[in-house]
């Protein structure tokens, strides 16, 4: 059993706690720990998840009941359950999938997982137990892909979304109807949408939660809709704030306002950042070619895109062109490199990849303007055969080469359309001028000329495109080893060809 001493506090940067109100917040699982209660009535907000286990000391209902009355009278629960129907859904395909192979051992009376376990309380016995202990303002959220990942949230409308993975039930404590940190933060854009004057409440769809410190939300005032950036983390809350800064100042750039999120409203509310901007019309670009990716189609869109980065930089041809090694320029690069070489532990790897990036770059110069940082398919909305948006900024560089964005586009194009490639794959190929479409080597030459470069320094370039597309991820490197497994593999190959 559980003593009080172990009860723990929500983590500052967990994504349900845009669902709490107050702290301090407390994290409590039923039924290992049943017993672990504050003391005195004193908690702002208290995350339960539920958990199959043993029969439990205390019924579901009598913890809930405890956990209610141990919240301030402003306080906040949130109750993380499995869904049932899910849970009964998978282990009846599970069952069959096994009967169809031949190997069914007794699955009938397993848990989907392959062990005994107990059933996940209902639904509607969370709500119950809330409402009887006194909670209003009970809502109901389904939660993918699962209990442990609460990665997507949506409000359930209706009965719709039975066979969710997993629920979010939210209340209030008694009468107080203290809105929970999300509601209070869309009820806050949509005031400011509304030109501060009384609106309709607006309203929230979709609520996605990234494992690298910052939640996005989807939400509608009346007819506009609007996204919501929510940093959990302070690297996070850094990119989104000058990425806040950034479109407000592209407003004055009247060939690009229209394509890019115009900013609406910014704050803390309950602690948590948010920034809000407009949500843009079509669809991801990624999408579009997924349905037609023909060469034809791809020129098109190449052409396209040539022209909104010429559009993002209008005068970049008035500029002289500036040596790499100066200016903010130059200290963002070394910057980068610096980070990135003390991410590589070979010391062997980590000497070849600075002398191949100084024999690369030596007497480089380009013009310097803004970089989007990742002008991809998936960030480049299209309507009516032409570009209607481009969406996160968080990557952006006011001051860097823009050709950085031409080998975005041609990178994030031919994985887009070829899905089994990897950049372990197109780094190499951009780099060593085995580049297969020869538009696009025209276009890539042609964007050089814009920008004031040397052709004969593609290579530099490229592994200046790989530096800023993998640097802002080595920032999460302590928590995912995906980036540095694949910047060592991408290394490895351009020295091998070099």
């Amino acid at each position: 059993m559980t003593d009080q001493a172990t009860v723990l506090a929500l983590a500052d940067d967990h994504p349900l706690r845009l669902f709490l109100g107050a702290d301090p917040a407390l994290l409590l699982r039923w039924p290992s720990q049943c017993s672990a209660l504050p003391r005195e009535a004193g908690a702002g907000s208290i995350l339960v998840v539920v958990e199959a286990g043993n029969v439990p000391e205390r019924s579901l209902a009598q913890f809930l009941g405890d956990c209610c009355r141990a919240l301030r009278s402003d306080g906040r629960i949130a109750v993380l359950l499995e869904g049932r129907a899910h849970r009964l859904l998978a282990g009846s395909l599970a069952r069959l999938r096994a009967q169809l192979r031949g190997r069914d051992r007794g699955a009938g009376h397993l848990a989907p997982g392959g062990a005994r376990g107990t059933s996940p309380p209902a639904l509607r016995s969370v709500v119950a137990a809330l409402r009887g202990s006194g909670c209003r303002d009970i809502a109901i959220h389904s939660v993918a892909p699962s209990l442990a990942d609460p990665h997507e949230i949506r409000p359930r409308v209706g009965r719709a979304g039975w066979f969710a993975p997993a629920w979010l039930v939210t209340a209030g404590r008694g009468d107080a109807r203290a809105a929970h940190r999300l509601d209070a933060i869309v009820a806050a854009v949509d005031r400011s949408v509304a030109g501060g004057a009384p609106a309709a409440r607006g309203s929230w769809q979709r609520v996605a939660n990234s494992s690298r410190g910052k939640s996005l939300a989807l939400a509608t005032s009346g007819d506009t809709g609007f996204v919501i950036h929510l940093p959990r983390w302070p690297v996070a809350q850094a990119d989104e704030a000058e990425a806040h800064r950034l479109l407000h100042d592209l407003q004055a750039n009247p060939r690009v306002a229209a394509r890019v999120p115009r900013p609406l409203a910014a704050g803390t509310i309950g602690g948590q950042p948010f920034y809000a901007e407009t949500r843009l019309e079509g669809i991801p670009l990624g999408a579009e070619l997924s349905r037609n990716g023909s060469r034809a189609a791809q020129l098109a869109w190449l052409r396209e895109a040539g022209a909104f980065l010429r559009a993002l930089n209008p005068d970049l041809p008035q500029r002289a062109a500036a040596p790499l090694s100066a200016g903010a320029a130059g200290a963002d690069i070394q910057a980068m490199l610096d980070r990135m070489l003390a991410q590589i532990s070979d010391s062997g790897l980590r000497e070849a990849t600075r002398s191949l990036f100084e024999a690369s770059l030596e007497g480089a110069s380009s013009r310097i303007g803004l970089v989007h940082g990742d002008f991809a398919t998936n960030n480049i909305f299209v309507a009516n055969g032409a570009i209607s948006g481009v969406i996160d900024w968080e990557a952006a560089r006011r001051a860097g080469p823009p050709a950085l964005d031409a080998f975005n586009y041609l990178d994030g194009v031919r994985r887009c359309c070829n899905p089994g490639l990897t950049i372990v794959e197109t780094i190499p190929t951009l780099a060593d001028g085995e580049w297969p479409v020869g538009e696009e080597l025209d276009f890539l030459r042609g964007f050089f000329d814009y920008c004031g470069i040397d052709f004969r320094f593609r290579k530099g370039f490229a592994l200046l495109y790989f530096l800023f597309h993998v640097g802002p991820q080595l920032r999460f490197a302590a928590s995912e080893q995906g980036p540095k497994r694949r910047m060592e593999q991408v290394l490895r190959q351009v020295l091998r060809r070099a």
